[in-house]
This record gives structure tokens, C-alpha cells and sequence, in this order.
């Protein structure tokens, strides 16, 4: 992908959609107002009960964005609905095909952006309706809690720096098994993440300490 045409890059999941003409206008407002802008964020609306879907708003605390009335920071963007400052993402790089099954590359690319000086806003007033076809979630029952649980300790380790990789893996692990009741789902866990040793050592770059310190200033989950 080039990043070199236009100032401004909007993305949306191929199940999604705008739910307001001015949604975009809001976007750029917040990048004109803000430099130092690399990514705004939106609200996901479940596109059947128009309820917003709390595991899709980019912070871990929910009711704080839900009751947001101006543009706030935030420590990611999801890939269901964002807008991207062209100019920041050719700094870093853009998407790197990394080693992720299935999502998370959207908040690796986040925190590259926070590393550069960068921030990432959520406007409150744009959003995106999710309408959840199938194809968008091809992992379903325990092998999503597999997948899940390899891609954020995968992410966890290229990017944030010990000991947070290891209690990554630790809850989401104990969470896999809570969720699964069996064994097996962990064990496989722990295989693929042997298999890919060599990947995960050459991929390392931990984020700067004082990116690790803004994103703990603004409520970002490190620990899991």
C-alpha cells in the first residue's frame, strides 16, 4: 500500500459502515486541530441493536469513552472503523506482516505510532456500524481463545518490554482455560508460541520507556 497519495488514509472493515455523512469531516477536524494527531479512533454501533459494542471501544475503560463529549487520547485504534495520518504511518513503516493470525496488527501499529511522538485520539461523535457478518470472525469456540491468547502475547512480546509479554501470557492463558474448561487449548498455546521462537526473538523492539509511561498516564493495559 502507498501511503503518498492524500494527507489522510480512513479504513473500515468490508462489514461495516459509516453511520453519519459528517463522520469523515469529524476525523479531519481532529487532525487539523491536533499535529500531533497519527490515528483518530471511532465508536463501533452494533449495526442490529445500534447499541455501541463495549469490547470495540479503544480504551479498557469503557464507561470513560462512552461518556466522553470532546475528542480524548487513547492507547490504540481498532481496525473496525480509523482514520490515519499518511505522513506518520510512511514514518514508521505502515503494517508489517507480522506473525499474527488474525487481528492485533491494528494495535501494534498503534504503538509504533505512540513510539514516533505520535497520538491517537477517539472522537466520540464518529462511529461506525459493525454488523458482525461471519467472514469477519473466522476463528469461533476454543481456537479463538488460541488464537487470541498467541496473538496478544505475540504482541505483547515484539513491543512491550518485561515483564509484561510474560503476564500476557499468564492471564490470557488462565482465561483460555477458564473459557474452555480443558487443558488441551493451553497446551496447544504453548506449542505454537515454540514454534515461533525464532520469529518472536527477531522481532523484537520494545517500545522507549517513556512510551511505556504515557501509556500506563493514560490508562493503557500493559499487565494483560
Amino acid at each position: 500500500m502507498s501511503w503518498r497519495r492524500g494527507g489522510f488514509c480512513f479504513f473500515l472493515d468490508d462489514d461495516a459502515e459509516w453511520h453519519d455523512s459528517g463522520d469523515v469531516a469529524r476525523l479531519l477536524e481532529v487532525f487539523q486541530q491536533r499535529p500531533n494527531c497519527g490515528a483518530v479512533a471511532v465508536k463501533s454501533i452494533e449495526g442490529a441493536t445500534r447499541q455501541p459494542v463495549l469490547r470495540e471501544l479503544p480504551h479498557p475503560n469503557k464507561r470513560y469513552l462512552l461518556e466522553a463529549e470532546n475528542p480524548v487520547e487513547v492507547p490504540f485504534f481498532y481496525g473496525v472503523g480509523n482514520a490515519l495520518r499518511a505522513e506518520a504511518v510512511q514514518k514508521i513503516g505502515g503494517y508489517r506482516e507480522l506473525h499474527f493470525r488474525y487481528s492485533m496488527e491494528d494495535v501494534e501499529l498503534s504503538y509504533r505510532l505512540l513510539d514516533a511522538g505520535y497520538k491517537i485520539y477517539y472522537h466520540p461523535h464518529a462511529a461506525v456500524y459493525h454488523h458482525h457478518t461471519p467472514s469477519g470472525r473466522p476463528f469461533e469456540g476454543n481456537i479463538y481463545w488460541v488464537v487470541n491468547t498467541v496473538n496478544k502475547t505475540h504482541m505483547a512480546w515484539r513491543l512491550l518490554p518485561l515483564p509484561y509479554p510474560l503476564t500476557t501470557l499468564l492471564m490470557w492463558s488462565l482465561q483460555t482455560l477458564c473459557k474452555t474448561r480443558r487443558l488441551k487449548p493451553v497446551l496447544q498455546i504453548g506449542r505454537e508460541l515454540w514454534r515461533s521462537r525464532t520469529v518472536l526473538r527477531r522481532e523484537r523492539q520494545p517500545l522507549k520507556a517513556e512510551t511505556v509511561a504515557y501509556l500506563k498516564r493514560i490508562g493503557g493495559r500493559l499487565w494483560y
